[in-house]
């Protein structure tokens, strides 16, 4: 409710100041000085009309005036309706609030400023409204309507005047005209356009395009790069409009991939990518999404290239691929690897391959880029030269490195010591020699060349006179002399002989040979690392084979091992086994054929021929730190990651348990019988010991070895321990537990099963009874996991069972002073099929367990108590309770919720009768932080409930207390509410509303004369306000419509700020005519209308606040009016009388001669609707029943009489 400034609301100013239009047709019409009507939600809302005639052909409204009165004007709604039914909203919730004078202004299209931005106490000038004018389209003649309506209620006003002004509209332009550029039709542009009308052709200042109608005109083409102006032409040329400046450029050549651009290295582009196609490539390491983009390709060095954005205005995205444009393959991408929201991305390539390079840009980022190719610098040289030691020209040959893609000047570091770009060498054996290039600003690459020294004789034989030199020329052997090798050279012919052993361009030779072991050596470990001499020839890498026969493939089968003479067998071999390597050497040229297998060698013995003795009862202790591992070994767990040890274990019939514990490593633990070229797994193991340490058993037979085996975890290695301990097996019937006996003389996998403790299962559950305390132990009882389907877990622990036959008391059980976290489950059913009741785990004292439930009398029930987490002692205690006797009248429930401070703070309760005040119940030092409930049955009556507290400050609870029957909450407080202490009274069955606070109750007025009332004492229980936001502590009038002007007027006592609801129809279904509420504080509501006769109309009074409770007294007059004839608010009319009525004599008597021998029920209440008493009289005998009215404040009062026939109420006036 809007209560500022409550001064200035009743301050209302009228104005007529409409705007001119020139040469138009205006229409003026007029208000009302009756009161703008509620909107539809509520009331009808007013309607005001003007017949319009003689307006010309053409034209259109073009202007709206309203003169309007009101003192809140955001309230204020208008809608204007055409002849033809058309509607736009004017206005709707605009202008101010507190202080409002109300609108003095026009509606134009064409005006600066919306309606919505109105302000300040009257609002005026001209304003463009809600909805546009140029909607009512040429709709002219006929009668034109402005509905108003008040959409909140409380503040008042009315129209004085409008207006409706024509004129002939200049135009009427085109609308909803969209562009776009059409990269698929470069240059041109297509203009669409939703709504025509007087719209003829779209021209760019040269050329015209006809506007054929709604849709796509395509115009151009235009000039690569050319800006072009384009307006919208209309029959009118004041409609004449201007679009965009449209500046044109075609897609890029390299828009697609099939028409990438070329590039070298070290090269930087620039372009832009605004006009590119949209492609959608999808992801390469980056999301490259469907937006513009362009093409460029780089062939590959065989070494890292980077490419970046630096440089370009926009935020940019790379994508570079391998393949074919059908076939594109990622490489690598970028988002932001440059600087900010630039690119850059490094890719090591493939000398020779084509790379497809993407620039594009983050989601539809256009913009100019430039792209920049760096390629790491190269250096290269020939693979391979061959010098020949038998001819001193040709023992030597220079080597060349080619630098690319650095900066000069370089340097050059060879392998030899030499420097610069070409050396001279003249090895005596063959040669690696390498180089390092280093650019000016640092960038290094390598370069490597094998260089062949051949010892083949290549000087003719048989040539005394002068030395000769042999050749190769076009396939034949020619003796040339010296001074002629050269020009031999230069045209093609190389030394030597044309099938020579091994050259550049040969495949080297099979004459690689084993060197460690040697050939043939025994004895040799399984770990080894063979080693073995260089091929001849230029050498790329060798194939190694090795198997346990000869050419065999078993173990290696042509491993490509690189460039390398070595290589590390472990893991590979078993022991006592011969092994044939075959080592082949291979180059860019082939590989040499028919190559044999070159050597062989035999392993050692395995080391379980020579395992260590052991006895029961002993430790062993050792290092499996360099030992050999036992390839392929497993006994359920593999035993085969790393080396071990072995020992031999004679077997005695005794059950053997060996483990690690002590042991610094990891280990693993396995058992085998047979031979050691045959072993038979016995037991394995991983981490059953300490830790991650290894522990088995297994029963020995006598005589038969085993074989043990210490090992690490995956490739631990370190000392370890091992502990052998043997127990003979068991005899069940020396009187002694041994062997693997559970029990004495039985148990275990050799002697009988041992009989199950007491209460260790359900079926041999021990008794317990009502008053029962039982001590006993867990430990040693076994966990039960079948019992799962309590909400408290039970099977952490071992328990035992007891069984309890229901009695029909009230049980508890607990196991308060039990010496272990307990748990306890209570189960039904039979012992195969325990079906759970309850289960409990903290509930009594401590860490104790309880449980409460009303037994069934001669239900077997199975109490199983446990512990949370361990075994030890338990108590259980069994206490029973009778139920209650059952409640013949009133169940009634008390819930008391205590705070913190209970304890310092004592808290108390009782309630008494009011009939006699006798004590009823109560309760005493009630413990704190606690929900303390009591099940009472109490008699038909009245009660007062009283709670203390005893610092004085209340109880910290929200509710503190509540009292309910079946019909719902009877009583209920916070205890933040009360010091001391509070108190309140409730009757069993509760009292009817008191008059008037239901719409069913209200009060008929009488026309022209003035009611005194309250609403003192309301109860708030009845939240219906007729339509207004106010106070559900109210009071409810009634009266009938005469069908001419009636005023209704409220007056409020000092202090009170009430509001007044006036609705007209049936309770449950009213239909609001107003809310007033201008009056303050003390002040006055009043509001006239015209009703409708025979109509019935309700008047609700109370606080303007909806969220308040404040009351107070006030009085109340209609005018004009027929008094309402109220419904019996009872099922049934009863006939009874009551005298003297006044009553003067402190005394008043009832006539219930009709009731005779029935059960009656008869209450007095005050005005406010409290209950003074409620008596009954079951089966009345004497039909003259008097009332005591002495000493009591006279005033209104209401005496109801129940029966099974009906309820009547009474009104009785008390004038003592």
């Amino acid at each position: 409710m809007k209560k500022n400034n409550i001064f200035l609301r009743g301050i209302t100013l009228s104005l007529c100041l409409f705007s001119l239009t020139i040469y138009g047709q205006t229409f003026n019409g007029s208000g009302s000085s009756d009161d703008i009507e509620r909107c539809p939600t509520t009331g009808s809302g007013s309607e005001f009309t003007i017949n319009v005639s003689g307006v010309s052909a053409g034209f259109a409204l073009s202007e709206v005036g309203v003169d309007i009165t009101h003192t809140w004007n955001v309230d204020i709604d208008m809608t204007l309706i055409s002849p033809a039914g058309t509607e736009i909203d004017l206005s709707s919730d605009n202008g101010g609030g507190s202080g409002s004078l109300g609108y003095d202004c026009s509606f134009r299209d064409d005006a600066a400023t919306s309606i919505t931005s109105a302000s300040g106490p009257l609002v005026t000038g001209i304003y463009s409204p809600e909805e546009a004018l140029a909607n009512m389209g040429t709709e002219t003649n006929g009668t034109w309507t402005l509905y108003i309506c008040d959409d909140a209620g409380g503040d008042v006003g009315n129209l004085n005047s409008w207006s409706l002004t024509f004129i002939e509209p200049p135009c009427f332009a085109a609308t909803g005209v969209t562009t776009s550029f059409i990269a698929d039709n470069c240059g041109y542009v297509d203009v669409n356009i939703t709504t025509v009308n007087d719209a003829v052709s779209i021209t760019d200042g040269i050329n015209s395009w006809a506007i054929s109608g709604p849709g796509i005109t395509q115009v151009g083409p235009f000039a690569e790069g050319e800006t072009v102006n384009l307006s919208i032409i209309h029959d009118v040329s004041d409609c004449n409009f201007d679009l965009d400046e449209f500046d044109y450029s075609c897609p890029p050549a390299n828009d697609s991939c099939a028409n990438a651009i070329p590039l070298d290295c070290d090269t930087s582009v620039s372009g832009s990518t605004v006009a590119a196609t949209n492609q959608d490539i999808g992801t390469c390491v980056t999301a490259l999404g469907a937006g513009p983009g362009v093409w460029y390709t780089i062939m590959g060095t065989g070494d890292d290239i980077t490419i970046d954005t630096e440089g370009s205005d926009f935020d940019t995205k790379l994508g570079v691929f391998e393949g074919s444009c059908n076939s594109l393959v990622c490489v690598d991408g970028d988002d932001d690897g440059g600087s900010g929201t630039l690119s850059e991305l490094t890719f090591s390539s493939t000398e020779g391959v084509t790379y497809y390079i993407y620039v594009t840009g983050f989601l539809q980022n256009t913009g100019n880029y430039v792209l920049n190719v760096d390629c790491a610098c190269k250096a290269s040289m020939n693979e391979c030269a061959i010098v020949y030691t038998s001819f001193g020209p040709a023992a030597s040959t220079d080597l060349t490195v080619v630098a690319e893609y650095g900066v000069e000047p370089y340097t050059y570091d060879w392998s030899d010591g030499q420097s610069g770009q070409t050396i001279t060498v003249a090895p005596t054996s063959t040669q690696v020699y390498s180089v390092l290039v280093t650019d000016a600003e640092g960038c290094t690459s390598t370069a490597v060349t094998n260089v062949l020294v051949s010892d083949i004789d290549i000087t003719c034989p048989n040539n005394n006179n002068s030395v000769k030199v042999t050749l190769c020329h076009d396939g034949q052997e020619i003796c040339v002399s010296e001074n002629a090798v050269q020009a031999h050279l230069n045209h093609g012919d190389f030394l030597g002989s044309c099938n020579p052993d091994f050259d550049c361009s040969t495949a080297p030779l099979c004459d690689a040979a084993l060197k460690v072991p040697e050939p043939e050596a025994t004895n040799i470990s399984t770990e080894i690392e063979i080693v073995w001499s260089a091929a001849s020839g230029l050498v790329n890498g060798y194939y190694l084979s090795v198997g346990t026969t000869l050419g065999g493939t078993d173990i290696l089968n042509a491993v490509d091992v690189g460039n390398t003479l070595e290589y590390d067998l472990s893991g590979l071999l078993d022991f006592e086994t011969t092994y044939h390597v075959n080592v082949v050497a291979y180059n860019n040229n082939g590989v040499p054929t028919n190559c044999q297998a070159s050597d062989y060698f035999t392993t050692e013995e395995s080391p379980c021929n020579q395992a260590q003795f052991t006895e029961c009862g002993q430790t062993y202790s050792g290092s499996t730190v360099g030992l050999p591992v036992q390839n392929g070994l497993s006994c359920d767990i593999s035993l085969d990651t790393s080396g071990g040890a072995w020992y031999l274990f004679i077997g005695n019939g005794d059950e053997i348990t060996m483990d690690t514990n002590g042991s610094n490593f990891d280990t693993r633990l396995g058992v085998f019988s047979g031979t050691c070229d045959a072993l038979v797994c016995v037991a394995g193991d991983d981490d059953d010991g300490d830790s991650t340490q290894s522990l088995l058993t297994f029963i020995s037979a006598p005589g038969t070895p085993y074989f043990v085996y210490v090992t690490g975890y995956s490739s631990n290695e370190g000392d370890y321990v091992l502990n052998i301990t043997c127990v003979p097996p068991p005899t069940c019937d020396d009187g002694i537990q041994n062997g693997n006996e559970t029990g004495v003389d039985c148990g275990g996998p050799d002697c009988e099963e041992c009989p199950p403790l007491p209460g260790q299962n359900c079926d041999n559950a021990e008794v317990v009874a009502c008053g029962d305390t039982i001590s006993a132990s867990t430990v040693g009882y076994p966990v039960h996991p079948e019992l799962s389907s309590c909400s408290t877990i039970l099977d952490n622990a071992g328990g035992r069972f007891y069984k309890f036959v229901g009695t029909g008391d009230n049980v508890t059980i607990d196991t308060n002073g039990s010496g272990i976290d307990t748990v306890l489950g209570l189960f039904s059913g039979s012992c195969n099929a325990l079906t759970c009741v309850d289960s409990d785990d903290d509930g009594g004292s401590g860490t104790r367990s309880l449980i409460n439930f009303v037994s069934v009398l001669g239900t077997d029930y199975y109490i199983y108590v446990s512990g949370f987490s361990g075994t030890g002692s338990i108590n259980l205690n069994v206490t029973c309770v009778p139920p209650p006797p059952e409640c013949n009248d009133n169940e009634v429930t008390v819930v008391i919720n205590t705070d913190s401070f209970s304890d310092t703070d004592p808290n108390t309760w009782v309630i008494r009768n009011d009939s006699d005040n006798s004590i009823v119940a109560e309760g005493n030092n009630l413990p704190e932080s606690s929900t303390i409930t009591d099940i009472l049955c109490l008699p038909d009556g009245c009660y007062t409930f009283t709670i203390n507290d005893g610092w004085g400050d209340g109880i910290f609870q929200d509710p503190a207390y509540v009292i309910s029957d079946s019909n719902g909450v009877l009583v209920s407080g916070s205890g933040y509410d009360f010091d001391y202490s509070v108190s309140e009274s409730f009757c069993i069955p509760p009292p009817p509303p008191a008059p008037g606070e239901a719409c069913s109750t209200a009060t008929a007025l009488v026309c022209g004369v003035t009611t005194s009332a309250t609403t003192v004492g309301t109860t708030g229980s009845d939240t219906v306000t007729g339509g207004c936001s106010m106070s559900a502590y109210g009071k409810w009038f009634t009266f009938v419509g005469s069908g001419s002007s009636t005023t209704v007027t409220t007056v409020a006592a000092s202090g009170y700020d009430h509001e007044m609801s006036i609705s007209r129809g049936t309770c449950g279904s009213l239909v609001n005519v107003t809310c007033r509420d201008i009056g303050g504080s003390g002040g006055t509501e009043t509001y006239t209308f015209t009703s409708i006769a025979g109509t019935t109309y309700y008047v609700y009074v109370a606080q303007w606040l909806s969220s308040s409770t404040a009351t107070g007294n006030f009085t109340i007059n209609v005018t004009s009016c027929q008094t309402a004839i109220m419904p019996n608010p009872t099922n049934t009319e009863v006939s009874w009388s009551m005298y003297p009525n006044p009553a003067t004599r402190g005394e008043v008597q009832l006539d219930l001669t009709n009731y005779l021998n029935q059960d009656v029920n008869i209450q007095m209440m005050d005005y406010s609707g409290k209950t003074l008493m409620n008596k009954a009289e079951p089966n009345l005998q004497n039909p003259k029943y008097r009332v005591n009215t002495q000493n009591m404040p006279s005033g209104m009062y209401f005496v109801r009489v129940v029966t099974e026939s009906g309820t009547s109420i009474k009104k009785l006036i008390i004038a003592n």
